[in-house]
């Protein structure tokens, strides 16, 4: 028999993982809730199965001490340097030598619309305790979860998608909502500004939104509609920055042409591949390019009987 340690599995890291930092970060007097995976089964608002991260949403303004706490944990940032991300840095991924899982730390979450910090408060005074690894973290309750859950499906879904996948989704909640907490709704959504991008999910449960008087037209929101047809139209977001923002436009698509170092070594290592060299990502990136453009032409061609 090998006397040699067995590591620990993703099903035994996470849950473990999740309290073990929660922990740290309420012992530096910093604010976090735990999102999704062991938290949100505990809740009854999404079905077991194992999770490959531990996601953690921290207080905004204690965003910068969190990521302190996670180095002098021994975490490392998993990227070396991250490419431009047209639809925000809502969060970062982390890494451990000892931990199977890695760690994402949100300061926001695709979807909430208003300021950060008031969707955070407005989900810290709803939270509630589920037990995970046999102790007590801190989560959004349940009606908070299903949303958070939700923007998490929809922020790959097309608009006229919307009503199948909340559908969907509500009916494979273990525990369906109840009519009070179908209430909390009510005022959740204006005060996280997630009345439109949750709009399918006030459609579905058929309930009034208190305080919502015109649909919200705004920047952010026109970003999550182009976030949902990024599959389709992946370079929609650089037009729609070049009509907005001309100047940063050119300077991003310079940069997405010609990468830094810290940005190509991070492309291979999202390739799982050893690193080339710069030149050689960028000819890799490029042929990768060619053939979405060769593809796509191709599917607008009519077809020959």
């Amino acid at each position: 028999m090998s006397s040699e340690p067995r590591g620990l599995t993703l099903d035994e890291a996470v849950p473990l993982c999740t309290v073990v930092t929660a922990r740290a970060l309420e012992a530096a007097g910093i604010r976090a809730l735990a999102v999704k995976g062991p938290t949100f089964t505990a809740l009854g608002v999404r079905r077991g199965r194992v999770s490959m991260d531990v996601d953690l949403l921290v207080d905004p303004t204690r965003h910068q001490d969190a990521e302190q706490v996670l180095r002098t944990r021994g975490w490392q940032l998993w990227a070396i340097e991250y490419a431009y991300r047209p639809f925000g840095a809502h969060s970062t991924t982390w890494e451990h030598p000892q931990w199977a899982c890695s760690l994402d730390l949100h300061v926001e979450f695709p979807g909430f619309l208003a300021p950060a910090s008031d969707t955070f408060e407005a989900l810290w005074t709803s939270r509630v305790s589920v037990p995970v690894a046999h102790q007590p973290v801190a989560t959004p309750c349940r009606p908070h979860a299903v949303a958070l859950d939700l923007l998490h499906a929809l922020r790959d879904a097309r608009p006229e998608h919307e009503d199948e996948v909340v559908a969907a989704a509500l009916a494979a909640i273990p525990q369906p909502l109840t009519p009070d907490e179908i209430r909390q709704l009510a005022t959740f959504l204006p005060a996280t500004g997630s009345v439109e991008t949750l709009a399918a999910l006030v459609r579905s449960l058929d309930f009034q939104v208190e305080g919502a008087s015109t649909p919200l037209r705004s920047e952010a929101l026109d970003r999550w509609r182009l976030r949902q047809r990024a599959g389709e139209a992946p370079l929609a977001w650089w037009a729609y920055e070049l009509r907005h923002h001309p100047w940063l436009a050119v300077r991003h698509l310079a940069r997405e042409l010609w990468p830094t170092e810290g940005q190509a070594r991070t492309w291979a290592k999202s390739k799982q591949i050893p690193y080339p060299g710069r030149r050689q990502v960028v000819q890799l990136r490029a042929a990768k390019a060619w053939r979405w453009l060769t593809r796509s032409a191709a599917a607008r061609l009519p077809r020959r009987s």
